[in-house]
């Protein structure tokens, strides 16, 4: 079974993993990089379920549609979903590069996570 949540835990789990540690930007930048794969891979196998089997939908905390928050994921979200990560895989990348070791230190890799589902 797959689950909609893994594109809001990855980033978060990233995020808080980036905090822990930042003092070292080189482990930063393996657990951006990893988790924008990760995410990537994500997309990849939910527009290959939702192609197959049709939208997904996912009642978050068990609560019913009317007063809870519903996660739903068709072909468009699917896509774009994908279209946003490995964009976003591609920034972060090339972030890697361009910008100034002095900015990095900064908190600004924790702030990379521009990702559709985050």
């Amino acid at each position: 079974m797959y689950h909609l949540t893994s594109h809001i835990i990855i980033p978060l789990v990233a995020a808080l993993l980036c905090l822990a540690f930042r003092k070292e930007i080189k482990v930063q930048r393996n657990i951006i990089g990893l988790s924008q794969i990760l995410q990537v891979i994500a997309s990849i196998q939910l527009c290959l379920i939702v192609k197959d089997q049709g939208y997904l939908t996912v009642n978050a905390g068990g609560w019913a549609s009317d007063i809870g928050i519903v996660l739903v994921a068709d072909v468009l979200s699917a896509l774009m979903l994908l279209c946003c990560s490995v964009a976003c895989l591609f920034i972060v990348f090339f972030s890697f590069r361009s910008i100034e070791e002095k900015l990095q230190k900064r908190f600004l890799f924790s702030a990379t996570f521009g990702n559709g589902s985050s």
